[in-house]
């Protein structure tokens, strides 16, 4: 008896932390066997988020500080997201990939990948409070969302596979999200797919900013403020 006790509390303390590692949706369709090698195509929204002039802070700050300061504003974001169900899909040093609508479908990702950003807006000015109090400089960042065609699914080898979305909708986020260094009043910039499907919402005041041409990509994007 003892040794099953013991044996349950270390399966749930391996699923605990692989949880945290792939995200408790992926680890339960893995230990399910509902996730395999290879992808689909799913309608989703990818919202792609970093720090401006994280290098240059980066230059002021020994390793240490840095991984310190990472973690606190990783898990400040991570915490902005997880009430709209976001899976956060990957972290690329300072920059943050979130999927709505993979692994799980929602039908309302449009607006649960917009409601997390403006989240994350509120929860960085709280912490950038805190910054101030402790003599540090405040931290900014940039927003792209887009919604499209992606392919979802484990990508890799059997030996290393990583469960993640491909596609012109990742793409275009993060050229999004660097175009807002081109209007700094403008922190959370969309495309136009994701504007449609708010059009209807009273509470959201959209502006657009015509169709831009990014890097990497011919054809034009309708981008939305």
């Amino acid at each position: 008896f003892n040794t099953m006790t013991f044996g349950l509390r270390e399966r749930e303390r391996e699923r605990d932390i692989f949880g945290r590692v792939v995200s408790p949706e992926v680890r339960e369709r893995l230990l399910t066997g509902e996730l395999h090698l290879g992808g689909e195509t799913l309608w989703v929204a990818v919202l792609f988020t970093d720090i401006r002039g994280f290098s240059t802070m980066s230059e002021q700050m020994t390793p240490e500080e840095v991984v310190a300061f990472l973690n606190e504003y990783l898990t400040e974001m991570t915490n902005a997201v997880r009430p709209w169900g976001g899976y956060v899909n990957n972290f690329i040093g300072d920059a943050i990939v979130v999927i709505f609508g993979a692994p799980v479908d929602q039908p309302d990702k449009e607006w649960r990948a917009v409601a997390a950003a403006l989240t994350m807006q509120e929860r960085l000015a709280e912490l950038n409070q805190h910054r101030t109090a402790r003599g540090e400089q405040p931290i900014h960042s940039g927003i792209g969302i887009s919604t499209g065609e992606a392919v979802a699914g484990q990508i890799g080898s059997l030996e290393r596979l990583m469960y993640t979305v491909i596609g012109d909708a990742v793409n275009v986020a993060a050229r999004l999200e660097a175009l807002t260094k081109d209007y700094p009043e403008h922190p959370i910039l969309i495309n136009g797919l994701t504007a449609k499907a708010l059009a209807a919402r009273p509470d959201l005041t959209l502006k657009s900013l015509g169709p831009i041409n990014v890097k990497g990509r011919v054809e034009p994007v309708d981008v939305y403020a």
